[in-house]
């Protein structure tokens, strides 16, 4: 019967300690940072962030890109407004390359993140060169930024993250992506193999016939499998045969007809 005893006793005070614990209210003070790791399936670090609309179809004139903001501490149950300052630095200029979809930055009440939306336009500076968007999350009332930087990584890999300050890059320029990149890519020379040299129009036609997602095929470190090289590469030889046969060849960005790699010739 003691140990009986003793058993319901121990029971109850850890559903006391339990209990306790989740009554224990936070102390901190509220703290604002940028929170982006899994941007479009990219890479990049958590600071930073990338649009190419070269890609696009012609027809589209804008794009867009999320950048979300979270908070530390508890909710709330009123909008707790936050401070973005767009750094003078920046050379993506607001109404000309693009704008804020909302010019009120909160976290709503009962929320604890919030998303910065940017709409791109395809200006004419934006065909030219890759222009930048520096934005600085800085203290008010309602929030504290002690959260600035980490390492990440170690040795010779190692890098500083920031969540204070985001830079984001766009541009109207169709570049050869990752995986295509000789200069940046190990498995580029096989790329090069089936799919021929890299341009844009050909990455287009590539993205369409095979419906495939443009900003996972452009991300840093996307690497198609063999089997989907080898279909892009055999599927679109026949493709363009097949049209140059009837009279009507596909022709590159060069003018002259667009070929594959040699690999499928």
């Amino acid at each position: 019967m003691k140990t009986f005893n003793f058993t319901i006793l121990c029971a109850i005070l850890s559903l006391i300690s339990c209990k306790k614990q989740t009554l224990d209210l936070y102390s901190g003070s509220n703290n604002i940072y940028f929170n982006n790791k899994t941007i479009s399936g990219t890479h990049l670090p958590n600071s930073s962030g990338y649009l190419s609309m070269g890609y696009f179809d012609p027809t589209i004139k804008e794009g867009y890109f999320d950048i979300v903001v979270a908070s530390t501490g508890p909710k709330t149950t009123n909008d707790r407004k936050y401070n973005v300052v767009v750094d003078p630095a920046s050379t993506l200029l607001e109404g000309r390359d693009y704008d804020f979809s909302e010019k009120y930055f909160s976290i709503r009440a009962g929320q604890l993140k919030d998303t910065i939306r940017l709409k791109i336009y395809r200006s004419k500076e934006l065909s030219e060169n890759t222009l930048l968007l520096k934005l600085d999350l800085k203290e008010n009332e309602n929030f504290k930024t002690d959260m600035y930087s980490q390492a990440i990584g170690s040795g010779n890999s190692q890098y500083l993250d920031y969540y204070t300050q985001f830079t984001f890059s766009a541009n109207n320029i169709p570049g050869t992506p990752w995986f295509w990149d000789p200069a940046q890519s190990s498995i580029a020379s096989f790329i090069i193999g089936y799919l021929g040299n890299f341009s844009g129009k050909k990455l287009k036609m590539i993205v369409e016939r095979y419906d495939l997602d443009i900003d996972e095929v452009t991300s840093t470190n996307y690497a198609p499998s063999t089997i989907a090289i080898l279909a892009w590469g055999k599927g679109m030889h026949s493709y363009l045969s097949e049209m140059e046969a009837l009279g009507t060849p596909i022709l590159d960005e060069d003018g002259l007809p667009m070929k594959m790699g040699v690999y499928v010739q």
